[in-house]
């Protein structure tokens, strides 16, 4: 379809990349400051869309502001994104009837669609003003008009999931009317999110995708500031400023939970927002926010949907009370909760063990190891956070001094190069002041490095053989390291027991049979 359409890529930084073209359409490139309205007006003027780029958080707001000013402008995060834009464009789809960019990762998306069964479309949307104090309304009337509903009914099935919809634009709510949902399978789908801490809920959607025929599954990360030093994979990513957009959790709600059968919440946090109920990292306390997310479990059960809990979390870092709390609102006979480390069983009541899940190039390991004639060692710095445990660098920083070894530390790593930076290692210290095996320490197994690992005793009864790790604690660190240095050979055995270990236990398999038993058991 021949359209005449203008893209744009705003940024507050100069040293951000910018495109120069966007699917084969030159790209228009911007400051802040440069951004004008006016700028923005007269370079829409006469094309049938604009496509504008985000690079940066202060571009997003930036645009926002000039939103009322252009007709139907399709604000997006990333170049690719864009390109998705520009393809459903090109497809028909007129401006105002995309509320948002698809999100769907394009592989997981293929693997999801070779599984799917007979497909059907939903009519999802319907208009419901909470502000009279009303709930959920099946009432398909929506104004179009300067008043906004604060809150938009999905349905979703027998029964509807409310969205907080605070501050949706009118031109949002008209494109939201037009829009029809994607198709939904009538087979089994299983939706993981929000957090994706350390990756865990990526790694599972993997594992039920490779080792449970028939059932598609998803990850979902809503990241927060926070979060944004380390970004894990996710088929999903919402960046906190995108969530806070009613439209975009709407776009959530129709692309990803309406198509799933089962959700899988992750630490009591809300996918949707909840009514009433603020974006994630804003003032709320920790129990309003678990509490909304209680409330958007019920519903989503109501709307016929099967809702589990994992929570996150070791010995010195546990679950959260509030998260916990918050469970005894739920049906503990409908609802399983999860935890992702073994040693925090006893600190939830009624929990189950679900192994971590690896998968792809962190299941690879080096070819042997060998080190060379200084011993490379890598450890991540705790960081600030309360039970973070005690930060070992000073330790590691004074033996490299010495001479004892080479100090690689992790602080700031890209997770998504991880299992390189492993393979050019010998030792990693795991966080000894947090007893357990953290995912760095099965990452780092699983690539044929020795781990050195603080196990509390009851650990090693959850797996069918003990993790091959030299265990050592903060006050026996060096001796260790000083043992490793002197005689490595000694240690070859250990460290190469460590990838069929995790392969063993942690390669998804183990993963996907307790959600079979205890989740997943009807999607079959």
């Amino acid at each position: 379809m021949d359209l005449k359409l203008t893209v744009c890529a705003v940024r507050s930084n100069p040293s951000i990349a910018a495109p120069s073209t966007v699917a084969g359409l030159p790209c228009q490139v911007a400051s802040c400051e440069q951004a004008t309205d006016q700028w923005l007006v007269e370079l829409a003027a006469g094309s049938e869309a604009l496509v504008a780029i985000a690079l940066d958080p202060p571009a997003l707001c930036r645009l926002r502001q000039a939103q009322p000013r252009l007709a139907a402008p399709l604000i997006v995060l990333t170049v690719g994104y864009a390109e998705a834009v520009i393809r459903l464009l090109r497809d028909g789809l007129a401006a105002d009837q995309i509320a948002y960019p698809v999100l769907f990762s394009p592989g997981r998306l293929l693997a999801n669609e070779a599984r799917d069964g007979q497909r059907w479309r939903l009519n999802l949307v319907e208009g419901v003003d909470h502000s009279a104090g009303g709930f959920i309304s099946s009432d398909p009337e929506v104004s179009t008009g300067s008043s906004v509903p604060s809150g938009l009914g999905i349905k979703l099935g027998v029964d509807e999931v409310s969205v907080n919809t605070s501050g949706l634009q009118p031109l949002e709510l008209a494109a939201l009317q037009r829009r029809r949902g994607l198709l939904v399978d009538g087979r089994h789908r299983l939706l993981i999110g929000p957090t994706n801490r350390a990756g865990l809920a990526n790694g599972w959607a993997q594992a039920v995708l490779n080792h449970l025929p028939g059932v598609a599954a998803q990850s979902i990360a809503i990241r927060t500031a926070k979060s944004a030093r380390r970004i894990f994979l996710a088929d999903v990513a919402v960046d906190r400023l995108a969530w806070d957009l009613p439209v975009t959790r709407v776009d959530i709600a129709l692309d990803l939970l309406a198509p799933a059968s089962h959700v899988l919440m992750e630490e009591m946090q809300p996918l949707l927002g909840g009514v009433g109920l603020a974006g994630r990292g804003g003032t709320e306390s920790d129990e309003l926010v678990a509490q909304g997310a209680a409330m958007e479990a019920q519903m989503i059960m109501d709307s016929g949907r099967k809702v589990g809990v994992v929570l996150h979390g070791g010995l010195e870092d546990p679950p959260s009370q509030a998260a916990i709390a918050a469970l005894e609102q739920l049906d503990r006979g409908a609802v399983p909760v999860f935890v992702s480390r073994p040693e925090v069983v006893g600190l939830v009541p009624g929990a189950i063990w679900l192994p971590m899940a690896l998968a792809g190039l962190d299941l690879v390991p080096a070819s042997s190891f060998a080190p060379a004639s200084q011993l490379k060692v890598a450890y991540v710095p705790p960081g600030k956070r309360p039970g973070a445990g005690q930060n070992l660098s000073p330790t590691m920083a004074a033996l490299a001094e010495a001479g004892v070894m080479e100090y690689r530390p992790l602080d700031g790593y890209a997770p998504v190069g991880l299992p390189h930076l492993l393979r050019g290692v010998d030792v990693v210290v795991d966080q000894l002041s947090q007893p357990g095996l953290s995912p760095l320490a099965l990452q780092a197994l699983a690539a044929g490095c020795l781990v050195i690992s603080h196990l509390p005793p009851a650990v090693g009864g959850w797996y069918l053989e003990p993790p091959p790790v030299l265990k050592a604690d903060p006050d026996h660190l060096v001796d260790q390291l000083l043992n490793v240095a002197r005689c490595p050979t000694d240690y070859q055995a250990l460290a190469e027991a460590g990838p069929a270990w995790v392969r063993r236990h942690h390669d998804g398999q183990l993963a996907v049979k307790v959600l079979e038993r205890h989740f997943l058991g009807d999607a079959k």
